[in-house]
């Protein structure tokens, strides 16, 4: 697989790792940008990467820390953002995702208030090639009353209340070490 600077070169300006603004858009769903924040998820330095592998980061956010911290490791990531990224980087993004034999979904289902759209999210996440997917959220308050924050919907959900619907798309889902979901399909 590709490092994080042979990625960034093949692919020219249409993917700069490092300028990534041209590919935001906001625009698709108000108030979407603040939840991305500038941070790695814990969970991506848990799981059990294996250099040379790849992963498809369903909802990563417009920021490339994770894809960075990832390179550190030998596997090359590949985020796909609808709502953080443009339709061009999204094309890239899932035309590579087909290779991919993890697939992540980090700190994402807990800011979608809608069932219908996190078991969208929960679906895209299988690829040609995935063999395991790992998904975590942040938990909040852990009231399990949704609502407003300063930076957007926050369901206030404990992982463990994610566990049916991932169910519902992947009946062998687990709740695995580290506080995450897994998917070993």
């Amino acid at each position: 697989m590709k490092t994080y600077k042979e990625l960034s070169e093949m692919l020219g300006s249409l993917y700069d790792l490092d300028d990534m603004s041209h590919f935001y858009d906001d625009s698709k769903v108000e108030g979407s940008s603040k939840t991305s924040r500038k941070q790695i998820a814990g969970a991506m330095k848990k799981i059990p990467w294996e250099k040379g592998e790849s992963n498809f980061d369903v909802g990563g956010g417009k920021f490339n820390l994770s894809t960075k911290q990832l390179a550190t490791y030998g596997v090359t990531n590949f985020i796909y953002d609808p709502y953080n990224r443009g339709k061009a980087h999204n094309k890239i993004a899932l035309r590579m995702s087909d290779e991919c034999k993890t697939s992540t979904i980090m700190n994402v289902l807990n800011v979608i208030p809608e069932l219908r759209v996190r078991l969208d999210v929960i679906r895209q996440a299988k690829r040609a090639r995935t063999e395991e997917i790992y998904i975590s959220v942040y938990e909040g308050k852990k009231t399990g009353v949704g609502g407003q924050t300063r930076d957007g919907w926050q369901n206030h959900r404990e992982l463990i209340e994610y566990l049916p619907e991932v169910k519902k798309i992947y009946p062998q889902a687990k709740i695995w070490k580290y506080g995450m979901i897994r998917v070993l399909i």
